[in-house]
């Protein structure tokens, strides 16, 4: 793992270089050895393979769009090509089938999918709900260093950020200020 520090030189490098990162997985590993989430909808094995062949470090798998069936084998395989796994869950029925598939890392998206609407609630809502042994990751809904600081008040202390970062009109501050949290 790495420190805030180490993350935030590597990030704002990126950030500041207009980096386009969904499409540059090799490019980007050789930039740096912090671990690389393939932030996508993985929906096929062959999806699994072709991330553990550009060197990613993990996967995300989305509930909502996947059977349990397909969330066990998708889970499995990737388990098995040595990728990490993180898990996105909408609701309680989303959660109850990554409990069910053995995933250790949830990541709860603050996003309603039927509106777009964001609200840090769903994550408040859900977060007592995962298995204590497993890692809890806060997605969406990050605007400000107040909402990162408010959720840690919650035991909460895991972020995945993206469109808040990408709107910054200084995005080297914004994370700065966000580490800050």
């Amino acid at each position: 793992f790495f420190t805030q520090t180490t993350a935030y030189q590597i990030l704002s490098g990126l950030v500041g270089s207009e980096m386009c990162i969904r499409d540059s997985i090799p490019s980007v590993r050789m930039m740096t050895k912090i671990p690389l989430l393939r932030k996508d909808f993985i929906i096929d094995e062959y999806q699994i393979i072709q991330s553990r062949f550009y060197e990613a470090d993990a996967i995300l798998l989305i509930g909502r769009v996947l059977s349990q069936s397909k969330l066990n084998k998708l889970f499995k395989l990737a388990t098995e090509y040595n990728l990490d796994v993180l898990y996105e869950a909408h609701n309680e029925e989303d959660l109850e089938k990554g409990i069910s598939a053995g995933v250790k890392i949830f990541g709860i998206n603050n996003r309603d999918l039927s509106t777009f609407k964001v609200s840090n609630k769903n994550i408040l809502d859900l977060h007592n709900k995962i298995p204590v042994d497993s890692i809890l990751v806060s997605e969406s809904g990050i605007t400000k260093s107040e909402d990162i600081a408010d959720l840690k008040k919650e035991g909460i202390n895991n972020f995945l950020i993206g469109e808040s970062i990408m709107k910054a009109s200084d995005r080297v501050e914004f994370i700065q200020e966000l580490i800050k949290s």
